[in-house]
């Protein structure tokens, strides 16, 4: 009877054991998930200073010049703030958005261009309410702008957005430039 007892609570001893250590791996986990999404929340929102300054330079341009174009890039610009802001932590948008977004960005962009730098956007999708994740590939877009322009030299950029049977294609290029 002794012997069943102490067999009784090693064994009961060892289930609660078990379940606490599965409940501190599970919390464990959780955590770290939790971590994840607040980093990459934090990656999303995060907008170039240079684009922006830029960009508000251009709008202040446009404006002194009493351009037509200001109210729109005003618009433009607007519309990318809130989308960054509150769509970001809401999860998966429609790539229909994320590539208004795009276009919005580039757009931004084109106003300070040279007449030698060109810009090509191509977007091309069967589902175009495709679920995708918010602000992905903005930075593959904003590098090419970064790197691939060139004040004085001709220089290109191509972007290409392509969802055919549930397969996304996304591709940004841009000429090279050797640095000095």
């Amino acid at each position: 009877s002794i012997l069943s007892l102490l067999l009784l609570t090693s064994v009961s001893s060892g289930f609660a054991i078990y379940r606490d250590r599965s409940q501190h791996v599970a919390a464990s986990q959780q955590m770290i998930i939790q971590k994840q999404q607040a980093e990459l929340t934090s990656l999303k929102l995060q907008i170039s200073p240079h684009f922006l300054f830029n960009t508000l330079n251009n709008l202040r341009w446009l404006v002194r010049t009493k351009s037509v174009d200001a109210e729109e890039a005003v618009l433009r610009l607007s519309e990318m703030m809130r989308y960054m802001i509150y769509q970001v932590d809401k999860g998966p948008v429609p790539l229909t958005r994320e590539i208004g977004y795009l276009k919005h960005y580039v757009d931004l962009q084109t106003m300070r261009l040279s007449p030698n730098n060109r810009v090509s956007l191509d977007f091309d999708a069967d589902n175009p309410w495709a679920l995708v994740e918010p602000l992905l590939f903005v930075h593959f877009v904003e590098n090419a702008f970064k790197h691939g322009l060139h004040p004085d030299d001709e220089a290109w950029i191509a972007i290409r957005l392509t969802l055919r049977d549930g397969v996304l294609r996304f591709q940004t290029q841009n000429r090279v430039f050797s640095q000095p």
